[in-house]
């Protein structure tokens, strides 16, 4: 990144990059708005399903819904166990984070 550090400074911008900042919080908006529907769909469509994995419609495929099994580390439970040993692999990170008001 360019800049990777803000020097807490003020900066007025064009028209052009306003809109685009609006244009981009008016986006982020709708993108929201498209999630919370996608969950209400989601959550009218999974309590067909009951048991089965698959969904069909006239015979033809519409979706499944499997079971997978996944791995991950449970980073609560070995900070639990080994919080010395977790303090020495931690590092700090920064980033600068885009906030539109």
């Amino acid at each position: 990144m360019a800049w990777p550090q803000s020097s807490g400074s003020r900066i007025e911008v064009s028209a052009d990059v306003a809109d685009r900042v609006i244009a981009l919080k008016d986006l982020k908006a709708t993108i929201k708005e498209l999630e919370k529907r996608e969950e209400a769909l989601n959550n009218a469509i999974l309590p067909h399903f009951m048991d089965a994995k698959t969904m069909t419609y006239q015979g033809k495929i519409l979706s499944t819904w499997k079971s997978q099994d996944a791995r991950r580390l449970d980073q609560k439970a070995i900070t639990a166990a080994y919080p010395d040993l977790i303090e020495q692999f931690k590092v700090t990170s920064s980033t600068r984070v885009l906030r539109l008001k």
